[in-house]
């Protein structure tokens, strides 16, 4: 368990090390972006990156709710969702995708945020806007593996928006 932990911990410093430097970087980076970059990526600043983490930390704890209310929550979250997400989804089918991905994980034990990737203006599958992609490294209950959990954010006028939600395994992580 100590030895886990530690792994995690671990873990855990390196992604706030690259973190840091993304932003190093982002900032660094605003100032070299070509013409031809222009059409597919923009620039994010902290003002937007602290608003789209808390928008994602917010929707990751309306999704992680026992089961008995799990459902309601997933439906608010998807009536609340970018239009985007409703061009892709039903919201029966989005309550299911959800439902069937996160399920049988139980309940969080840990979460790490890990960055932000973006602004990207062009995704598969998604119409043209300003997305972000915000990530975090997460442990649930009844596994002891560590996932990794994405929220794709959509620039709306005033704020952003949900678009998707996807998690995964990380390969070669055991806690």
């Amino acid at each position: 368990m100590t030895q886990n932990r530690r792994s995690f911990g671990q873990f855990a410093f390196a992604s706030i090390l690259t973190l840091t430097t993304k932003s190093a970087i982002a900032q660094v980076s605003s100032s070299l972006k070509t013409p031809e970059q222009s059409e597919f990526i923009f620039f994010v600043n902290e003002t937007d990156r602290s608003a789209a983490q808390k928008k994602a930390e917010f929707l990751l704890s309306q999704l992680d709710t026992p089961p008995s209310v799990a459902s309601q929550r997933i439906e608010a979250i998807y009536a609340q969702g970018a239009a985007a997400l409703k061009t892709r989804y039903s919201g029966s089918a989005f309550n299911q995708r959800i439902s069937t991905e996160r399920g049988a994980l139980g309940l969080v034990r840990e979460r790490v945020f890990q960055g932000i990737d973006g602004g990207f203006k062009k995704l598969p599958n998604i119409p043209a806007g300003e997305y972000l992609i915000v990530v975090f490294a997460t442990i649930f209950q009844n596994s002891s593996d560590i996932y990794t959990e994405q929220i794709t954010l959509a620039r709306n006028d005033t704020s952003w928006q949900f678009v998707e939600y996807f998690i995964a395994k990380k390969p070669y992580y055991s806690y």
